[in-house]
């Protein structure tokens, strides 16, 4: 019994650490790199991360890990939400559903492949 749980486990571990925390990480390192300079405060935030680095001040290391883990579980558990609303399937009978199914009938019906068509 106790191995299964073990398996089962692990198995968690990995789906939501690949899944959902590593992207999250990926993107909280590019915004910091990427993003922050550009910002009126860039000076203070970069030194505030800095103390954070090498451990002169714990509370926003706190902060900065509760974010993380507080975000990932967001994406973990909207992650079939956000997946079916990006393949229309929320708006599959709306007006906007039926305008985007209508016009790719029509041109299916012309004889124009799919990908092909141009956005615009």
């Amino acid at each position: 019994m106790t191995s299964l749980l073990s398996s089962i486990s692990g198995q968690f571990g990995k789906s939501i650490f690949l899944g959902a925390m590593f992207p999250v990480l990926i993107v909280a390192v590019l915004n910091s790199l990427l993003t922050v300079p550009l910002l009126p405060f860039a000076d203070v935030s970069q030194k505030h991360i800095q103390q954070i680095a090498t451990g002169k001040e714990t509370w926003g290391a706190i902060l900065l890990v509760f974010a993380v883990v507080f975000v990932t579980g967001v994406l973990y558990n909207l992650n079939i939400p956000i997946i079916r609303m990006y393949e229309g399937y929320p708006w599959q009978e709306s007006w906007l559903g039926w305008l985007s199914m209508h016009r790719k009938k029509k041109i299916f019906a012309d004889g124009m492949p799919v990908h092909r068509l141009r956005v615009g």
